[in-house]
């Protein structure tokens, strides 16, 4: 499993998802993760169809085929429960 994180530092439901997911990462033992700043690494996910609503978490097989897109905040449970799915 790969994950890709869209963020920015302006973003407040950014700030609450990095504490929600930086649990989740243990949990879940997840070490593919590339991050981006929205505001300064927009040419690197253009070709993701990343609006202006963040945070964006996109997770990948090992194929990198793309699973599920997780758009603004999710709380905890939520989120396990995607990944508990994606397992």
């Amino acid at each position: 499993m790969k994950i890709t994180k869209i963020w920015a530092i302006r973003c407040a439901s950014c700030i609450v998802m990095r504490a929600i997911f930086s649990d989740i990462e243990k949990e879940y033992n997840i070490a593919d993760i590339t991050n981006y700043d929205f505001d300064n690494d927009k040419e690197k996910f253009e070709s993701l169809d990343i609006w202006n609503t963040l945070p964006v978490i996109i997770v990948y097989d090992d194929n990198n085929n793309e699973l599920t897109r997780i758009v603004w905040e999710v709380s905890k449970k939520e989120l396990k429960k995607i990944f508990e799915e994606l397992n």
